[in-house]
């Protein structure tokens, strides 16, 4: 007797446009008060998602007609600087889509920071083939550097 799985639908991926600003700052603040456990909640706000983006190109993934993760970067670095799914739609291919996209559009290598103490993201990034090469401190604690696999076709 086989077991049918039934196929997960891939995301629609697409540049954010302004309409998306106040999903993606939900997004942004939902998925900080659930991940970043260390912190008080009440430290994050709405308003951070618009100050976190200044000067990035963002993409938004949509599932069932809704965007429920985006990314941002900043193109002229290769640094990707977001990367959040709102609660509850973890595991479902948007971070990793929105991640291969990212990877798609900044030259190699792809860089960014990833809070010490997330280690469900850290464990993301590390399955995708993503390196720890670094770390600092940030006023939200320690953070490690990682980079991207670089692939040559």
């Amino acid at each position: 007797m086989s077991v049918e799985v039934a196929a997960l639908p891939f995301p629609r991926l697409r540049h954010a446009v302004p309409t998306d600003a106040d999903r993606c700052a939900e997004i942004y603040l939902a998925s900080r008060r659930a991940t970043f456990t260390w912190v008080e909640p009440e430290r994050f706000q709405l308003a951070d998602y618009a100050e976190s983006i200044k000067g990035e190109e963002v993409w938004v993934a949509e599932l069932d007609g809704e965007v429920r993760a985006f990314a941002s970067f900043f193109l002229p670095e290769s640094f990707l600087h977001n990367l959040f799914v709102m609660p509850g739609w973890q595991r479902r291919g948007l971070g990793q889509a929105l991640l291969g996209q990212v990877q798609r559009i900044c030259p190699p290598p792809v860089r960014l920071k990833c809070l010490a103490n997330n280690i469900s993201a850290r464990m993301f990034y590390q399955s995708m083939g993503w390196t720890e090469e670094g770390q600092g401190r940030s006023d939200l604690g320690f953070y490690v550097n990682m980079q991207a696999p670089v692939t040559t076709l």
